[in-house]
């Protein structure tokens, strides 16, 4: 069972559950059926007794039995005195010497057949009291449940397959959706563009909200490879510089610096190169953890002013090595309700596009002011 597809085992479930609905209707049925049958026949053999003895009536000082009493469907009628002698019919040798029960109905057997019978106590006017007897064969009853039994076994199969066959028909065309999910996954994912969708357009149903979750996900997904491609691009990018500085450096010093002096100034170039990519390294991780993470805001009063200070002045020396001038005018004691790292990593990342682009020998100008609203402005001339 674990190894069938999800449309079989819906499909066999479907079969068992109305396999047991058929084959309890079906029982309900015969059950119904039959006591309703042996219900037709006990009323109708009821109806014939207390009919006959109505139709018999003294006539010249003699009993009239007539041949209508042979006229009831199914039912035979027999007519006796009270002393038990036969006034009228030709009862079995089983019934023969059997006691008379007043208005109850009772069952025998005739060759292995079930009968009915029933005696009813009349009065006759000018005559008195007689018994008036009927048997009825149940053999239509049990008929009756027998052929209601073979037509089941007939006709269960047939409704099992039908079942089967409209369950599985069924099961697949509700599930041709997840088909058509799992086609377009497996061309993403083999692919590897995850700039495609599944852009699902069926009715907004849970498949529908699965194939949304999975369009989110590769959204997600792509902003994540998105975010890899541009950190390592922007790595390969910053480091470069501070990478060949030190190369040549270390050729320098280590080929053509004769004095301790030329090589004092070597490994100080070194040093500044190092910490610079230092930074370059601290900065670029930072600003991929904040772009790949959803990391909660630490929201504080930050003294801006102070913040936008410090952070001028650590670029300051960056900007002086390509004889960039940076001219500062920030008002004092401005306060933001900001996350602070985050608002200096924004700090770093403006004035570093505004050095790195900026003609070399010009000028940055940077000011904070508040009008209002909190004012950020800077200039590259």
């Amino acid at each position: 069972m674990k190894n069938l597809s999800i449309k079989w085992r819906v499909t066999l479930w479907f079969a068992g559950f109305m396999a047991v609905i058929m084959a309890v209707v079906l029982i309900v049925m015969a059950v119904t059926s039959s006591n309703m049958s042996r219900t037709y026949v006990e009323d109708a053999l009821i109806r014939a007794v207390v009919e006959s003895g109505q139709e018999i009536e003294m006539e010249d000082g003699e009993l009239e039995l007539d041949d209508d009493l042979e006229e009831f469907e199914g039912v035979t009628i027999f007519v006796y005195d009270l002393d038990g002698t036969l006034l009228y019919g030709k009862p079995p040798s089983q019934i023969l010497n059997m006691s008379f029960a007043n208005d109850i109905l009772r069952e025998f057997d005739i060759s292995e057949t079930p009968y009915l019978i029933y005696d009813k106590r009349t009065y006759i006017e000018d005559y008195g009291e007689l018994w008036v007897r009927g048997i009825s064969s149940l053999a239509s009853t049990a008929a009756l449940s027998s052929n209601i039994l073979n037509l089941a076994l007939i006709i269960f199969p047939i409704l099992l397959i039908i079942a089967v066959g409209g369950g599985y028909l069924i099961t697949k065309q509700a599930l041709k959706p997840l088909e058509d999910i799992t086609t377009t996954i497996s061309g993403i994912s083999g692919g590897r563009d995850l700039s495609k969708r599944i852009d699902f357009q069926g009715t907004k149903d849970e498949i529908y909200d699965l194939a949304l979750i999975f369009d989110k996900m590769f959204e997600k997904l792509e902003q994540s490879f998105a975010t890899e491609r541009r950190f390592t691009s922007d790595a390969s990018h910053e480091l470069r510089t501070p990478a060949s500085v030190i190369m040549s450096q270390c050729e320098f010093a280590l080929t053509q610096a004769k004095t301790d002096e030329e090589k004092q100034e070597a490994l100080e170039a070194i040093k500044r190169q190092a910490e610079r990519m230092t930074q370059l390294i601290s900065r670029l991780l930072t600003f991929a953890r904040l772009d790949g993470s959803n990391k909660k805001l630490e929201l504080e009063y930050v003294d801006i002013s102070e913040l936008t200070l410090f952070v001028s002045e650590e670029m300051e020396e960056e900007a002086q090595n390509k004889q960039i001038t940076l001219i500062k005018e920030i008002e004092q004691g401005i306060k933001l309700y900001c996350d602070q790292t985050l608002i200096g990593l924004v700090w770093i990342n403006l004035l570093s596009n505004a050095i790195k682009y900026g003609k070399e020998g010009g000028k940055i100008e940077l000011s904070l002011k508040k009008r209002g609203k909190l004012y950020l402005w800077y200039s590259c001339r």
